[in-house]
């Protein structure tokens, strides 16, 4: 946090709410491109900040230089410290590899409020690679929380919807 109390990574003038519900984008360098070993790593990181309580894992997609996750804090973290360690484990793992991961400065974040749709927020997340035509349908995106593997690391039935594609 700088003197005012803001956290310098959040818009001017807004706050992390502990335990809140975010929709969080994080972009690579302009021109830099995740290799597929790297969008697994990131997949890795989400998977392991939900394992170790930091944060609840309702749906993600990393892109070929961008990531989407749609996240509730679950820790005294502010978020810019969780988006922070996500970046750093997935960096950790990459640099091993060979291949450090040019994180672009700051993220963009959006507050999730009541009456908002959060199965619009995931459909919209899960929905990019088909919207950059990757692919033909989200669950064809190995690294997206649309991919059959991660249907059982997900914490959707929180968000106490029903609508929820299969």
């Amino acid at each position: 946090m700088n003197a005012d109390g803001h956290q310098e990574a959040l818009r001017h003038g807004r706050y992390s709410q502990a335990w809140g519900l975010y929709h969080v984008t994080k972009c690579l360098l302009p021109a830099a491109q995740f290799v597929p070993e790297q969008r697994t790593d990131v997949a890795q990181a989400f998977l392991h900040g939900r394992t170790h309580g930091w944060l609840l894992l309702h749906a993600f997609v990393v892109m070929p230089d961008h990531w989407h996750a749609l996240l509730s804090i679950q820790t005294e973290k502010s978020l810019a410290q969780l988006v922070h360690a996500l970046c750093r484990h997935a960096s950790f793992a990459s640099r091993k590899q060979g291949h450090p991961l040019p994180w672009q400065s700051g993220f963009h974040d959006h507050k999730v409020r009541a009456g908002e749709s959060v199965v619009d927020i995931v459909r919209y997340i899960e929905n990019n690679p088909v919207r950059k035509q990757l692919v033909a349908t989200p669950a064809e995106w190995t690294w997206s929380s649309a991919a059959p593997q991660f249907h059982d690391q997900l914490d959707r039935n929180i968000l106490g919807h029903e609508r929820w594609s299969k």
